[in-house]
């Protein structure tokens, strides 16, 4: 059975790795960067399993993660990213070699396979998740019980590739300067050397440290490179602001000319909604009323505003000249000013 199993866990010793190594493999790697990953470990696994099975809980035993272990042979090719469904090496950019895999206990006890490797660092920037392609059986209850080949090693992101092991950190990247031949004394008693500053910009590159994590906002806008960038970025900033003000400002500019507009032909659109046999006393309240101004002058609030008028006048002018309603009013002779001034007043009254 075919599997896709992503695998890292934590730190490890720089010293844990060379122990493994022979005298020769480390003069073969002696001025070469070793990357460290963690294949596997004892315990539950959730790998993606090929041949239309998808994703199946597996669970390792020391005795399997040995055979992984053993499985990985020096010169195994590292990918990036996986095969489409496939664990064939056609078409895909290999990135490195694995030099070494062993087995070492984690903190806990639990037996993990380990794999050195020595890759392209231009192409591996930022992948630490490793990923395994093997092919193994497992029995119904997820329990793996062979290990045949492990063919590949694929990485990623742990941004957005989910490991199947539990972690998914690159665990060690070992720069091979030292010379074996030295005594053991003389190195450990040896002057520091200064770190160059090449050096230097490697290893925030290795262990994926972004500016944010060594410098406050602050130290940053002061660095000169970005000055011009943030610079800008604050123009744009006032910028924004300012446009933003004037396009309020136009906006209620063009709101009141709106109004302007409405009010200004108010009356005339009034008058053409009068209803048919509305009285002579009606429009001369509806005038008053309307005079006193509207807190809508589209035509619908007009219209609004002419209905209610209306109703209400007629049933303050029943306690003076009886009924006035639209159609049976009588239209001799207009309502004496102080009467309808009255009538007003009752109006306004009703409406507290």
């Amino acid at each position: 059975m075919k599997v896709f199993i992503q695998a890292m866990d934590k730190k490890i010793p720089p010293e844990k790795v060379l122990k493994h190594l022979t005298d020769q493999e480390k003069k073969d790697l002696q001025g070469k960067t070793l990357e460290v990953y963690a294949i596997g470990k004892e315990g539950l696994s959730r790998p993606k399993v090929l041949d239309g099975v998808g994703q199946k809980v597996l669970r390792w035993t020391k005795a399997t993660i040995r055979q992984l272990a053993d499985t990985l042979k020096p010169g195994t090719k590292f990918f990036k990213a996986h095969g489409r469904n496939t664990n064939s090496h056609n078409g895909r950019e290999e990135v490195g070699k694995s030099v070494k895999t062993f087995t070492i206990p984690d903190d806990d006890g639990k037996l993990m396979a380990v794999t050195a490797s020595v890759l392209d660092e231009d192409k591996t920037q930022g992948l630490d998740v490793c990923s395994i392609e093997a092919n193994i059986d497992y029995d119904d209850t997820g329990l793996v019980t062979d290990v045949y080949d492990t063919t590949a090693v694929a990485l990623g992101s742990s941004d957005k590739d989910s490991p199947a092991f539990e972690g998914a950190v690159k665990m060690a990247t070992i720069q091979c300067f030292l010379d074996e031949n030295i005594d053991k004394d003389k190195v450990d008693n040896r002057e520091d050397k200064a770190v160059t500053f090449d050096e230097l910009k490697k290893a925030v590159r290795d262990m994926n440290v972004y500016p944010s994590q060594l410098y406050t906002m602050e130290q940053i806008q002061k660095d000169r490179a970005f000055t011009d960038f943030f610079d800008e970025a604050k123009k744009n900033g006032e910028d924004n602001k300012k446009m933003k003000e004037e396009l309020e400002k136009l906006e209620n500019e063009s709101k009141d000319s709106r109004e302007k507009a409405l009010k200004s032909d108010a009356k005339e659109r009034l008058e053409k909604m009068y209803p048919e046999g509305i009285t002579d006393k009606q429009k001369e309240f509806v005038t008053l009323e309307f005079k006193k101004g509207l807190t809508d002058y589209s035509d619908e609030g007009i219209k609004t505003f002419l209905n209610t008028t209306i109703e209400n006048f007629s049933s303050v002018a029943k306690m003076f000249n009886g009924d006035e309603k639209p159609g049976n009013g009588s239209a001799e002779g207009k309502t004496p000013a102080d009467e309808l001034e009255k009538l007003a007043e009752e109006f306004d009254k009703m409406g507290e």
